[in-house]
């Protein structure tokens, strides 16, 4: 018999894995309920969205943020400047690879789109989260021709 393990083994399973018969190569990997690259992605492409529709509406950070001087919205800054400081205030997280999968990034997006619906009265429009790469096109084509 011939086995290879590689990763972190669960301790409950040495036995059993030992006790199998034949050659078997056998990979673990620990599984976490964190963001995906995809999710990761989705985020920036919604922040680009957002900060675009900001612009659009010409809602100046000044009388966003009330701060005393003009910078243009980028979708750095939707998510240094909204996305970031909601996450933090929901789950007290401060990286988005924190955050579990879509539960999490939903709650943020749902929060902002609240907040931005309430300030705004439905003039700007939070777009919704983009949930797979082939349809991120046809999904932005349809946010923006509302």
């Amino acid at each position: 018999m011939r086995l290879t393990l590689s990763g972190s083994v669960p301790k409950e399973l040495t036995d059993k894995i030992r006790s199998l018969k034949g050659d078997y190569e056998i990979s673990f990997k620990k599984v976490t309920g964190k963001r995906t690259l995809k999710q990761n992605s989705a985020i920036h492409l919604w922040c680009e969205w957002f900060s675009q529709e900001l612009t659009e509406k010409h809602i100046d950070q000044r009388t966003f943020w009330k701060e005393p001087f003009y910078t243009r919205w980028t979708p750095v800054v939707v998510k240094e400047f909204i996305f970031k400081p909601v996450m933090k205030a929901l789950f007290l997280k401060d990286s988005t690879t924190k955050l579990k999968k879509s539960q999490e990034i939903d709650e943020v997006i749902d929060t902002i789109r609240k907040m931005i619906t309430e300030k705004y009265k439905g003039e700007v429009i939070v777009p919704p989260l983009p949930n797979k790469e082939d349809k991120e096109e046809e999904e932005y084509k349809k946010f923006i021709n509302k």
